[in-house]
């Protein structure tokens, strides 16, 4: 959805980024339910999951593979950017 109907974040700017780098066409329109339970693929972003394959909506399941092929795609190239430009956090010592 456009950015006035969903949080402006960063990583969501960057997964759409690096999706149109990707070779992806990225559209932002406002979605109906029925455009979202008809979707081949959804995905939703966030700081925590980067990228995360949705199954299911108020209980009824999608139909394709999750995640499906581009999800896994878009996923992929996110991360190759991400471990390319991202700054390395050091794993705390466990004791």
């Amino acid at each position: 959805p456009p950015e006035s109907m969903a949080l402006s974040g960063i990583t969501r700017k960057s997964v759409i980024a690096t999706a149109k780098k990707a070779g992806f066409e990225c559209v932002e329109v406002n979605l109906t339910r029925y455009d979202v339970t008809a979707a081949d693929e959804i995905f939703i972003t966030s700081s925590l999951e980067a990228i995360a394959a949705i199954s299911s909506v108020d209980g009824e399941l999608l139909s394709g593979p999750v995640p499906g092929p581009v999800t896994k795609a878009i996923r992929d190239a996110y991360v190759k950017v991400a471990l390319e430009k991202g700054t390395p956090v050091p794993a705390r010592r466990t004791q």
